[in-house]
């Protein structure tokens, strides 16, 4: 109908994305950086290439990792993304952690206030 056709045209002017249905409820969440590992010089992907993974009720937002330790004089700093998703969607935030080989990666259960942190066998501390 002439609705529809208007807002895929609208979302298309502004690069974002038309939607029929609505988002369901968010109850869970991952925040995730875009770089592989550690090393400053590690490839870093662009949150489009994560995008390609999502569902349609998944949302994703740009983010920034931020970590400082008291008493040390370093400051570990990373472009990121933050998924929202209902808690059903989990596996999917587990197979785009794996797929852009996180070493790190922190999932909240908004419902119950809990944050579960997963990490690789072996994997590094930030420098």
């Amino acid at each position: 109908d002439a609705y529809t056709m208007a807002m895929e045209a609208l979302a298309r002017n502004v690069g974002g994305q038309f939607r029929t249905t609505m988002p369901a409820r968010i109850d869970s969440s991952m925040l995730m950086g875009l770089r592989e590992g550690y090393a400053a010089n590690a490839e870093t992907h662009l949150p489009a290439s994560i995008e390609e993974m999502l569902n349609e009720t998944m949302r994703q937002k740009t983010a920034e990792i931020l970590s400082f330790r008291p008493g040390q004089d370093t400051c570990y700093t990373e472009p990121a993304t933050l998924i929202q998703c209902r808690a059903s969607d989990i596996p999917v935030l587990h197979t785009v952690a794996m797929s852009f080989k996180q070493d790190r990666y922190t999932i909240e259960d908004i419902r119950h206030r809990i944050s579960y942190t997963f990490e690789k066998k072996g994997s590094e501390e930030p420098t």
